[in-house]
């Protein structure tokens, strides 16, 4: 997994751990994403495209990046020609 789709202080749990000491503790109450077996902190966790975190939103996984939905509509989906909006 490539770094720069974590937050800026965050490794995936799954990597050597807290490596180059970049990595956050978890702090007791955090939310912790988990996706195809990695982990993030919630705020951690962001859209490749806008870089704001996901949280608990809807995202869309594409290649290797993570969307919020509405910058994968405006990236990825088809649009009509006419009203331009997300088909």
């Amino acid at each position: 997994m490539k770094r720069d789709y974590l937050g800026p202080q965050c490794v995936s749990l799954t990597e050597e751990p807290y490596a180059d000491g970049a990595a956050l503790l978890p702090v007791p109450g955090s939310r912790k994403m988990e996706y195809k077996g990695n982990s993030w902190h919630e705020t951690c966790f962001l859209c490749h495209r806008c870089q704001q975190p996901i949280g608990t939103k809807s995202f869309i996984p594409k290649d290797t990046g993570y969307f919020c939905v509405p910058c994968f509509e405006k990236q990825f989906a088809y649009q009509c020609c006419a009203c331009k909006k997300v088909m």
